[in-house]
């Protein structure tokens, strides 16, 4: 974002599919796991989102296809990448992505909280049925792994 005197300033805002790993098939069209669907559906007719508090839900129309899709597991691979480099622990200037404060905190002695809290933010994105299909394809998924363990 830039302001009127040239600054400018980053900030993370979660949106609808930010927990979630997905492929961009097109415009206004993504590839979602299975067990992510329903959390867009409610999304598509509430209007909550974590980043906003709407009182009236939007004026949009969602078609939904539920189809079987084989995801090539480098695809899938490159999508838990992406959600890994987008998951942001931390506020304001505090804030940092979730495998950067993992490799910080296998090196140093943190906090037993923070770390439990970086152990609980990662285990979300490793129990995840992507994540266990594209591991062995990615390097970054298997040190992501492998950060985790070292903190446990």
């Amino acid at each position: 974002m830039f302001k009127s005197n040239g600054k400018t300033y980053k900030y993370h805002r979660k949106g609808v599919l930010s927990d979630y790993p997905y492929i961009r098939a097109g415009k206004n069209c993504v590839i979602i796991p299975a067990y992510a669907f329903q959390h867009l559906i409610n999304f598509f007719k509430t209007g909550k989102n974590p980043a906003h508090r709407w009182s009236i839900k939007g004026d949009w129309k969602a078609v939904y296809y539920m189809d079987q899709k084989d995801v090539p597991e480098k695809v899938a691979a490159k999508a838990v990448e992406e959600l890994i480099d987008r998951t942001i622990v931390g506020k304001g200037a505090e804030s940092a992505t979730l495998f950067t404060e993992l490799k910080r905190a296998t090196k140093k002695t943190t906090n037993s909280e923070y770390v439990k809290y970086l152990i609980d933010n990662a285990e979300r994105i490793i129990s995840q049925e992507w994540f266990a299909k594209a591991m062995p394809f990615s390097q970054k998924l298997t040190e992501f792994k492998k950060a985790v363990q070292e903190l446990k």
